[in-house]
């Protein structure tokens, strides 16, 4: 009953950490996580979620603007998907997919494991016979305007600082989320599910 305490203790992400042993994300890898939101930012403008935000109308009367923003858009996508396809596989989609989903529910780590496993098993069938659709679910997930808000949610959540902190620096995100020191902290989580065991 120890042994099988223990391995549990060993494979599980808010416990792991606490007998000195360090979980990787599920599928993608860090570096992977790295290149996509490098790549995610150069499509989105991230402002700080405290700003108030101004509701812009589009003039669509000016044509000629109109097509070449969405040209130079249609290019950033080329280029990101460009850089990451000769690396990207069906379990580094479904890692990034299980890191952007778990961030709307931040209950418990097993959650996320299971979103990743279901995932998982989406893309090998949908790679097994259009190697395409791994590109449009890569676009598609790029396409979100959340990315970066729920990528570091789920980090923190899931005791990735060491990643989570990497991203925050090499994109100035100290100022751009109000919440990061109770991420850090995991109060924001505390927060969320008042009820449970806190977890040091």
């Amino acid at each position: 009953e120890l042994s099988a305490s223990i391995k549990i203790i060993e494979s599980h992400y808010e416990f792991a950490p606490l007998i000195g042993i360090a979980l990787n994300i599920k599928g993608a890898t860090d570096e992977t996580v790295i290149q996509f939101l490098a790549q995610w930012i150069k499509l989105h403008e991230l402002q700080c979620d405290e700003d108030v935000v101004e509701i812009v109308v589009e003039d669509y009367q000016d044509f000629s603007n109109w097509l070449e923003s969405n040209a130079e858009r249609s290019k950033i996508r080329r280029n990101a998907w460009k850089a990451m396809s000769s690396s990207f596989t069906p379990e580094a989609l479904a890692g990034l997919k299980a890191l952007f989903y778990f961030s709307m529910k931040l209950d418990f780590s097993e959650t996320y494991i299971s979103m990743y496993e279901n995932y998982l098993e989406r893309e090998n069938k949908v790679f097994s016979y259009q190697t395409k659709s791994l590109k449009d679910e890569f676009l598609h997930l790029l396409s979100k305007t959340t990315v970066m808000y729920n990528f570091l949610r789920s980090l923190y959540f899931l005791k990735q600082n060491h990643l989570a902190e990497e991203v925050v620096q090499r994109h100035g995100l100290d100022t751009k989320f109000s919440w990061l020191d109770k991420a850090r902290s995991r109060e924001l989580f505390d927060e969320r599910h008042p009820y449970t065991y806190k977890i040091q």
